[in-house]
């Protein structure tokens, strides 16, 4: 008997589930009792209630008294970076010189403002030649690296380093190879991301204030950064003496709780324009609530999900901290000459790398539930599971391209607030103030764009989430992809 594109989670067997027909007996219980209670949470929360009930509120909580320690710790130890920001010589060994605190505020608003720009308009040149932007964020990963590698080539043709010249040549083939794959293997799935893409900037257009959004998500995250480096590099200054004659194993410590602490902030800000964006496009998909969708996405994101949205971002953060420190660990045995304990703090990164790509990237699908329904995170990740195996969804999401989409777009708005705050530095002090402005801008360009070119990345994943859950509305309204979508399962 031939298994059926999709069913329903009530109707889920191991006969009818591809995820399930390959594992062990056992094994394919488990998950289809895990199918199961998901499609009973599902049923039990309908999409888009007229209330909601506030989830995951003691991270919330967490957050708040977090945020007021690290202000709080700020205050109270930034004194000698004030200092220092006024071009008095530093009593740190390298007598740093240190751009004014006003010309640090200005670049960088003008890196943020900058990459911002960059962002509205790579938006709206998605909406008008999503094509080009499909072929182009396809493209230019490989071509930089392709130029890198003749960079490379021509310092080695000068100097006549042999050690230059083997990395030209393997980044030039690294990069003629991803061209190939491009050009050989995606080639048949750009048609479907061109046309997803052309739905989400149609639904952008309609709601231009989510840009609006993402800059705020921006500011909140440079407000945090700055916050963090004000706080630990105060404390820091202050205790200096203290840090420098502490074990290796405390230094572990402060790496882990400071990454942390970073993390989570910015995480949170991201995050939480996402739950706003996939709110948006839920309203958008089932036409509820179209006139304010915004506004009631702003809502939820901020009060009833705000929780889960600390959650979710916490456990990611643990992660990276994780990872953090055994990167740490790897350089401190690397410079230690200890290889067998570099080897395996290097292995420990690579593992808790892998975790932490899993997690981030599950998140961000079950938020499209914390969204749409206003369940807490848990719920949502069994009733996302459910959905997605029941609807075949990894056999469509293994053939986007999305993520290169959006790093590109990140990129780019990373690119312009360097370019931006560089200029601004050097305009308003110097070129110590223009190489600070230009790192700073980099970052905060970063921040900037994925908040920004994020809207994208939303979008198509609520999509997908809500046409796992009803397929009618899309095949009303854009029948072309539906049958892209179900032709992608069939022929899997």
């Amino acid at each position: 008997m031939q298994t059926p594109l999709r069913v329903t989670p009530q109707e889920a067997h191991v006969r009818n589930i591809r995820a399930l027909q390959d594992l062990p007996p056992e094994k394919a219980e488990k998950k289809l009792e895990e199918i199961k209670n998901g499609g009973t949470l599902m049923a039990m929360h309908e999409p888009l209630p007229g209330t909601r009930q506030c989830q995951d509120s003691c991270f919330i909580v967490l957050f708040l008294l977090t945020a007021c320690g690290i202000l709080a710790m700020g205050y109270m130890y930034s004194g000698r970076l004030i200092a220092a920001s006024e071009h008095h010589k530093d009593t740190v060994e390298d007598n740093v010189v240190v751009p004014p605190m006003k010309v640090i505020l200005m670049v960088a608003t003008v890196a943020t403002v900058g990459s911002l720009v960059f962002a509205f308009l790579y938006t709206m040149l998605a909406h008008r030649a999503p094509t080009c932007v499909v072929w182009t964020s396809l493209v230019f990963g490989p071509a930089v690296t392709i130029i890198m590698g003749l960079a490379l080539l021509y310092v080695a043709a000068s100097t006549g380093n042999m050690m230059a010249t083997i990395f030209g040549l393997v980044l030039v083939a690294t990069g003629i190879c991803s061209l190939a794959c491009v050009c050989c293997c995606w080639l048949h799935l750009i048609p479907l991301m061109v046309q997803l893409t052309e739905v989400v900037t149609d639904v952008i257009e309609q709601h231009p204030c989510m840009l609006v959004v993402s800059s705020l998500g921006a500011l909140f995250g440079l407000v945090w950064t700055v916050s963090c480096a004000v706080a630990f590099t105060g404390l820091y200054m202050e205790n200096e003496e203290m840090f420098r004659d502490a074990t290796k194993y405390t230094r572990y410590g402060v790496v882990f709780v400071t990454s942390l602490l970073f993390g989570w902030g910015t995480m949170i800000a991201s995050n939480a324009c996402h739950v706003m964006y996939c709110g948006v496009f839920g309203r958008w998909y089932f036409d509820k609530e179209t006139e304010s969708s915004l506004t009631k996405s702003i809502n939820a994101a901020l009060t009833t999900s705000f929780g889960s949205v600390c959650f979710g971002s916490l456990l990611v953060a643990l992660v990276r901290a994780a990872e953090a420190v055994a990167r740490t660990c790897r350089r401190d045995a690397a410079e230690e000459g200890d290889y067998v304990t570099c080897v395996l703090a290097c292995i420990l990164e690579c593992f808790i790398n892998c975790i932490g790509d899993v997690l981030e990237y599950f998140n961000e699908w079950a938020y499209v539930q914390c969204a749409i329904r206003g369940t807490s995170f848990i719920e949502s990740a069994k009733i996302t599971y459910s959905m997605a195996t029941c609807a075949n969804l990894p056999y469509i999401i293994r053939d986007l391209l999305l993520n290169s989409l959006v790093t590109l777009g990140s990129f780019i708005c990373a690119l312009a607030g360097a370019a931006c705050g560089a200029g601004a530095g050097y305009v308003l002090d110097s070129s110590n103030a223009a190489i600070m402005g230009g790192v700073l801008g980099f970052f905060v360009g970063l921040i900037a764009g994925f908040a920004a070119i994020g809207v994208i990345n939303s979008g198509i994943k609520t999509i997908l989430m809500c046409w796992a859950e009803d397929p009618r509305p899309l095949q009303n309204t854009h029948p072309d992809i539906h049958d892209a979508f179900m032709e992608r399962i069939r022929n899997d």
